[in-house]
């Protein structure tokens, strides 16, 4: 049904108990948003009262998409329209105390009318603009962008356009006095990585041939990733050849409807065990990490992730996204993620600065949001779930969690 929505079985026009059904909207009278960041709407229904009006979740109303958008679209308009000063509307049309003192002109129904119009077509000139500007970024990333899968960005949710101090990389980024050495001493000699793993790459550390020949992760979250660098004899397709081959599955950037502002949604399904993206951004050591978290503290984010994978060294690298990175700057924070962190080392051979690897932990539908848990380091699962408050940022604080999961532990740090 259009416009229809699916309530819980509370309601009926005589106040009587049905079972979960959906119901037609008539329209959407208000809005709100609680404290967790959860969009609230109070609907009229078609064929009842207003003493039958609900409020109710935006979850509840997926199949009234239209009807969400153009509630939002007049609201904006409407705040728009108050925010105006006295000298714009001088320019729009006479003033009301201009139109008291004529006597030869009076205000007629159709004024009123083309005022509202004017304004609806403001309105509409001005998301003309943001969906110009949203695609000339989306452009933009993809020009820079080098894995081999597009990025689409949208925005349904408000007016808020592309980042103004955001540059697209693809990998990581020198800070200031940091080397990033990408010479690795020696590579396999293998021609078939995978039916010769005992004698590849990862058994020189000692570590496990980490995937499937699909190309799959096989070991577990906290165990190291030993891939086949460019010393290597076997070719780009080598079943060890995964994160460097880069992002394969199309996402999209997308304004969440929420209060957690952007996000990245897959629109295609993804399997178990799939690599995904990087986390990339500037390497910076960290005394400069801690200085610019007290920055983003005031703001209430930060894009801070500690290359602490050895926990008996003290964390000598820390990544910044905040500036420069790719899509995994947008991916938001779940504490029920779909996506867990790995180290992998290719070619840089300094321990202390693996690169950083989100792979799928479940099936991902096309169109669900991608998250992680803020609080995984790649060092181990079982560590980021014992201690609640250490985490990959560099400085912890009291920021109110949004993610709205089952489990949500209610602060990020």
């Amino acid at each position: 049904m259009a416009d229809s929505a699916k309530v819980d079985g509370t309601k009926g026009k005589n106040g009587d108990v049905k079972p979960e059904e959906e119901y037609e909207v008539e329209k959407i009278i208000d809005f709100c948003r609680d404290e967790k960041g959860r969009d609230w709407y109070y609907v009229k229904w078609r064929g009842y009262s207003s003493d039958d009006n609900t409020w109710e979740p935006l979850t509840n109303l997926l199949n009234c998409k239209k009807k969400v958008k153009n509630y939002h679209k007049k609201l904006y308009l409407e705040q728009k329209l108050l925010k105006q000063n006295s000298k714009e509307k001088k320019k729009r049309h006479r003033s009301e105390e201009g139109l008291k003192n004529s006597k030869d002109c009076k205000r007629t129904k159709k004024d009123e009318e083309d005022e509202v119009d004017e304004e609806e077509d403001e309105g509409e000139r001005e998301a003309r603009e943001l969906r110009k500007q949203l695609k000339a970024w989306e452009t933009d990333i993809n020009n820079k962008c080098t894995d081999p899968a597009p990025i689409t960005v949208e925005n349904t949710a408000d007016m808020e356009g592309p980042p103004t101090n955001f540059t697209y990389i693809n990998e990581y980024m020198s800070g200031p006095g940091i080397d990033i050495p990408n010479d690795p001493l020696i590579g396999c000699e293998c021609t078939n990585c995978y039916e010769n793993a005992e004698v590849c790459c990862p058994s020189l550390p000692g570590a496990k041939f980490a995937y499937n020949r699909y190309g799959r992760i096989r070991v577990k979250p906290g165990k190291p990733v030993f891939e086949c660098n460019k010393r290597c004899k076997c070719n780009a397709k080598c079943p060890n050849r995964v994160v460097q081959r880069g992002r394969k599955h199309k996402v999209c950037i997308f304004r969440t409807a929420n209060g957690c502002g952007w996000g990245v949604k897959t629109l295609v399904d993804i399997k178990r065990n799939t690599f995904i993206m990087e986390y990339v951004g500037e390497v910076i050591t960290n005394e400069e990490a801690e200085r610019r978290g007290r920055e983003y503290d005031a703001n209430g984010r930060t894009y801070l992730f500690d290359l602490d994978y050895d926990s008996s060294q003290d964390c000598a690298f820390v990544v910044d996204a905040g500036i420069c990175g790719n899509v995994s700057h947008f991916v938001n924070h779940s504490c029920d993620p779909n996506m867990v962190v790995y180290g992998v080392w290719i070619d840089q051979v300094d321990p202390r600065m693996p690169r950083i690897a989100l792979f799928a932990c479940q099936d991902i539908k096309a169109g669900e949001e991608l998250t992680f848990d803020y609080q995984m380091t790649g060092a181990s699962r079982e560590d980021a779930d014992s201690s609640r408050t250490e985490g990959m940022f560099a400085e912890p604080g009291s920021i109110i969690c949004k993610c709205g999961s089952e489990n949500c532990r209610n602060f990020l740090f």
